[in-house]
């Protein structure tokens, strides 16, 4: 057995609960707190501001999850992308990661 599709179908999962808490936090206007814990909320300036600011760029992340994880899947159960596959794949996904996690904390710094 691949143990690889457990990480794959993990990354999948978070990639859909980035994209629901992005939609619900933008729908309720609401900071999540998977982004913020509460404490921190409490200090937020701006919150209809930070949200507007982030909730784009965690759909986005969301998506990115989501694709890299089906593909992940699908590579390590129907059928073999091959090693440059799975070595650009890594890559992409961290690259978005990086980049998420940069714009995070320029929004936290911008907010907070």
């Amino acid at each position: 057995m691949k143990y690889m599709i457990i990480f794959d179908v993990i990354i999948a999962v978070l990639g859909i609960y980035l994209v629901y808490s992005a939609l619900r936090m933008n729908q309720m206007q609401k900071i999540s707190t998977l982004l913020v814990n509460q404490d921190a909320i409490a200090k937020c300036r701006d919150k209809k501001g930070f949200i507007q600011s982030v909730y784009k760029k965690m759909a986005g992340f969301g998506a990115v999850s989501i694709v890299f994880g089906a593909l992940g899947c699908i590579n390590d159960t129907i059928c073999d992308f091959g090693r440059a596959y799975n070595i650009v794949s890594v890559c992409v996904y961290l690259i978005a990661w990086f980049l998420f996690s940069r714009e995070m904390r320029k929004d936290r710094e911008k907010f907070f």
